[in-house]
């Protein structure tokens, strides 16, 4: 969900998580907005596992 490679530094998932979170904000992607919220969420709890 992140696009990172296993054994990522906390470092790294976190810089990819900042990214993510900006593409797919909902509020960013009115046009799409029920796929940005699902994938909001996923990324949320993606992080969360991490």
């Amino acid at each position: 969900v992140l696009g990172i490679p296993a054994g990522s530094s906390a470092e790294d998932v976190h810089r990819s998580y900042r990214e993510l979170v900006k593409v797919w904000h909902p509020d960013h992607n009115r046009q799409r907005a029920e796929e940005a919220e699902k994938r909001f969420i996923e990324l949320q709890e993606a992080y969360a596992e991490l």
